[in-house]
């Protein structure tokens, strides 16, 4: 789930991204598989969207998530990012939460950072997605499962894993208790093809 006082940002700007293209509600939840309802309701800042909404709509719109939740202030040239203070967005029935570490838009653009907690018997996606650039993923806690094509590698607490995510790849938890997976991504976010 995003941050209550976040939702308001993230529909004022999908609002902005659509009517720059010109787009109706209907048109782009066409494009990308939601309800042209549910849409006006993000925008009204009514409903909150899952990361994976989230995720499409930043692939349509070429952008990193990380945009959504941009300040109306100008960039800066560092971020700081406060403990309690991190965009936390809840995925596949709350049993996978991502916290942003890094703003895409502030500090270094060319990165992004996140926790992934997962827990026991859930995967971070619902399927091995690719997209370019490069991966890193760290286990703070716990045991992962990597896919990496069609092989999986299991880490333990320490352990860290590099790879290109043109390979198809998704991570689990592999233990009996609570996962958390230290992601880094270059360039930012999920642009899935």
């Amino acid at each position: 789930m995003l941050d209550e006082s976040k939702k308001c940002s993230v529909g004022a700007t999908l609002n902005a991204l659509r009517t720059r293209r010109n787009l109706t509600l209907r048109q782009l939840g066409s494009r990308v598989h939601l309800s042209a309802t549910f849409l006006s309701r993000v925008e009204r800042g009514d409903v909150q969207l899952s990361l994976e909404s989230l995720s499409r709509l930043a692939r349509f719109f070429e952008c990193p998530i990380g945009f959504f939740f941009a300040e109306d202030s100008p960039p800066a040239q560092y971020s700081i990012t406060r403990n309690g203070n991190r965009h936390v967005v809840s995925r596949r029935n709350r049993s996978v939460t991502v916290e942003c570490l890094t703003d895409a838009l502030y500090g270094n653009p060319r990165m992004e950072l996140s926790i992934l907690t997962i827990k026991p018997k859930a995967a971070a996606f619902g399927s091995p997605h690719i997209h370019p650039g490069e991966e890193v993923m760290y286990v703070m806690k716990g045991k992962a499962g990597v896919q990496l094509g069609e092989r999986e590698v299991v880490l333990k607490t320490g352990e860290t894993v590099t790879f290109d995510p043109r390979l198809k790849h998704n991570v689990r938890n592999a233990g009996e208790g609570e996962a958390k997976v230290l992601v880094a991504i270059t360039p930012p976010n999920l642009r899935l093809p």
